[in-house]
């Protein structure tokens, strides 16, 4: 019974790295529906709102940090290059 489930999920890693790596970038992907396109904004906001903190933004969302990592991935969000500035008002 062990043995037939780590293959089963070694099965499931496998197939999953194959899909990675046959499916297109994700950074060059645009949204493709018009609630992603929101989802994708309301991420944006919640970063900038931390200081692009991605744990702090996760939590003004209520979720989990790893799926803030993974929606933007999935979501080709890219941080800003240069110096961040914090407005304090």
């Amino acid at each position: 019974m062990v043995n037939s489930t780590r293959s089963a999920a070694r099965r499931a890693v496998d197939d999953r790295a194959v899909e990675a790596t046959a499916a297109p970038s994700s950074r060059s992907r645009r949204p493709a529906s018009p609630l992603e396109e929101i989802e994708r904004q309301a991420l944006i906001e919640a970063l900038k709102m931390s200081n692009w903190v991605q744990k702090d933004a996760a939590e003004l969302l209520n979720i989990s940090p790893r799926v803030m990592n993974y929606k933007i991935k999935t979501l080709a969000i890219e941080y800003p290059r240069g110096r961040r500035m914090v407005d304090v008002a």
